[in-house]
Formats: C-alpha cells, structure tokens, sequence
C-alpha cells in the first residue's frame, strides 16, 4: 500500500497547540489536553495509509476545492491531497462548534 507524507500548515500547526493550551491551561485539564492532541495526531497519521477515506467537504460554502474533513472527537480536521506528491497537507484543525465556513473562506490555501 503506498504511503503518504503529511505536512502541516503554520495555522494547523497553530491550530493543535491552541487547542492543547485551551484544554490544559483554560479548563485546567493536562492530561485530557494531552491525551486529545494524541488522539489527534494518530488520526491524521491515518491518513498516511488512507487519505481518500474522508469525503470532500462543501466546496460551495467555503471555496476550496478539494479539501476533505475528518472528524476527531468534537474536532475537524480539513487537509488537501497532492496526488502527485502522495501528500497530505493538513490546512487546519477546528473545534466543530465554530462557524467553520467563515473560518475557512478566511484562510489561505497552503
């Protein structure tokens, strides 16, 4: 099975330390912190393996054509595929209670 290299935008990178440090420092809770930054991470690794499992998300309502989401917990993941270069990008990781189109027509292709 062929493998896929993830990279991560600044902003998702930005993204999973904001939601570490809310967790953590904001609801006073490191280990759930951690625990769900791992949770996160192992399910983008997955993507190594499968980075088509996940549909592409409404392109009409944000502009970015095919970005794809993967749920995690309370969690978005939205990431492009480079099918020449079998990479994952990681564009951002949002909790799912946020207006996430708004979030998404603000930002910059990777």
């Amino acid at each position: 099975m062929k493998q896929w290299s993830i990279d991560y935008s600044a902003l998702a990178k930005a993204d999973i330390l904001s939601i570490g440090h809310y967790l953590s420092e904001t609801l006073q809770a490191p280990r759930a912190a951690r625990a769900q930054v791992a949770r996160i991470a192992a399910e983008i690794s997955g993507l190594q393996t499968l980075p088509k499992k996940f549909p592409a998300y409404d392109t009409d309502a944000c502009g970015k054509l095919g970005l794809r989401r993967m749920n995690v917990d309370k969690f978005a993941v939205f990431y492009l595929l480079d099918d020449v270069a079998s990479t994952v990008t990681i564009i951002r990781v949002l909790y799912g209670g946020r207006d996430i189109d708004h979030i998404l027509e603000d930002t910059p292709e990777a």
